[in-house]
């Protein structure tokens, strides 16, 4: 049997690290020949990421900290290793030690555009927007034609719904790539989410210019195009769906639009739905769960726009089983049927409980213990008009999903002032397992483990 290269053993290191077997990974860093890395600087900080994300996964935190700290003291002058030690704590979600790293490496090489980069690329992973925002500003004070900060920068801009700012930002990045065709369609959609729907046309036309039979680019100027009731357009559109993607669910979803446009209410329902089913069918591309966020609020809109929320029983379901969660789903589901407020108030609330067993044996070959027992943990955001609501739509969504049961409230706190939108959950996270007899993963936080 050929002896596996350097860069497969860290590979392999690293994947075992992801599926929750820390001593198997870091019995293979021990054998690691660290004199054989191609690209030492670089390969050395990932080992190092990987063991200390090791280390933390067992619970030896002490150790970890005492990595990191020799690291950034003895091998300071080593900036990409530096860097890459902190991509690789990010990549593998361990936040809070990559950030130190990070924001570290910006003191210590703070002319280079790139630790501010990485640092906001880890605080958009961990859903810090405005941070983000901040460290890719950062970076690219030290070099405005940076192109992925500036799509980055955008990105965020656009999941804080600030419109203008990232169609700002996508301009600023077209001027420097202007043969990038998804990115124009990207700059149409936040212009039509800011209702600039001329400015959105001529990003079309850029994009079609460049890539005609690109199916994003129909089927979002489909969207903008029935926004603006611009129901010629929308037929375009349609047609060239039908040409050049006849199987796809945005085909299906569009020639749903077209049937509305035609008064045909029922059958354009039925198409949307069908478009649902198709775009979950496409799980397990690299785009993961996109077709179907997507396709579901599609639906939830159509529902909205032609009072048809006693019909979207099932399509709900259908969410909470798929826990398709998205900000955006989350915000169609409320407008669909949440109650109106004129003083909703923005609670951040924490949640524990225990798990069902079968969650547990659906974890298949990983780390867990089948005699250990455990709780689970999950976070959210809550739009309510006091505390006392907040708790109540929480504990209501969280009995919806049912992954647990002896649900408990551990944490509530009021984040923002009152507004006017309709009540309910505006963010849910994952379910995080943890054994109960080890702090939940808020005592650790609170204690700065």
């Amino acid at each position: 049997m050929d002896t596996p290269s350097v860069p497969d053993v860290l590979d392999q290191a690293i994947r075992q690290c992801q599926e929750g077997e820390p001593e198997s990974a870091l019995r293979l860093l021990r054998g690691l020949d660290r004199e054989a890395l191609s690209d030492p600087e670089k390969d050395r900080g990932r080992a190092l990421g990987v063991e200390v994300a090791c280390l933390i996964e067992l619970d030896r935190e002490g150790e970890a900290e005492s990595k990191i700290a020799e690291a950034l003291s003895q091998r300071r002058d080593e900036t990409r290793f530096v860097l890459w030690l902190g991509n690789q704590l990010s990549d593998l979600g361990h936040f809070e030690p990559a950030e130190r790293v990070l924001r570290a490496l910006c003191e210590l090489d703070p002319e280079s555009p790139l630790p501010f980069y990485n640092l906001g690329v880890m605080l958009e992973r961990s859903w810090r927007l405005d941070e983000a925002t901040t460290a890719f500003d950062e970076a690219l004070d030290r070099d405005a034609s940076f192109e992925d900060a500036l799509i980055n920068k955008a990105l965020c801009l656009e999941q804080r719904q600030d419109w203008e700012g990232a169609a700002q930002a996508y301009r600023r990045y077209l001027e420097l790539t202007p043969d990038d065709a998804h990115c124009w369609v990207s700059l149409a959609i936040v212009e039509s989410e800011r209702d600039e729907y001329e400015q959105a046309y001529e990003a079309y036309e850029h994009a079609l210019e460049l890539e005609p039979e690109c199916v994003s680019l129909h089927f979002n100027w489909a969207v903008t195009s029935l926004r603006r009731n611009d129901h010629e357009q929308l037929r375009c559109c349609a047609s060239a769906l039908a040409r050049i993607a006849p199987g796809d669910w945005r085909t299906e979803s569009v020639g749903g639009d077209v049937l509305e446009a035609d008064g045909h209410i029922w059958p354009a329902w039925e198409a949307k739905l069908r478009a649902v089913e198709m775009a979950f069918q496409t799980e397990g591309e690299e785009a993961e769960a996109l077709p179907a966020i997507a396709a579901v609020i599609g639906a939830l809109r159509f529902a909205i726009r032609n009072d048809l929320a006693q019909h979207t029983e099932d399509l709900i379901e259908k969410v909470f089983d798929a826990h398709l969660f998205a900000d955006g789903v989350l915000a169609e589901m409320r407008a669909l049927l949440g109650e109106p407020s004129e003083q909703a108030r923005v609670f951040f609330v924490q949640l524990e409980g225990s798990p069902h067993i079968h969650l547990l044996e659906s974890e298949g070959d990983s780390a867990l213990d089948p005699l250990q027992e455990y709780g689970y943990f999950r976070s959210c955001e809550v739009l309510a008009n006091d505390e006392a609501q907040a708790r109540r739509l929480a504990l209501e969504f969280e009995s919806r999903i049912g992954d647990g049961q002896d649900c408990r409230i551990v944490e509530i706190e009021e984040m923002e002032g009152p507004r006017k939108t309709h009540l309910g959950l505006r963010s849910c996270s994952a379910m995080l397992i943890f054994p109960v007899d080890e702090q939940s993963p808020e005592d650790r936080r609170r204690s700065g483990g």
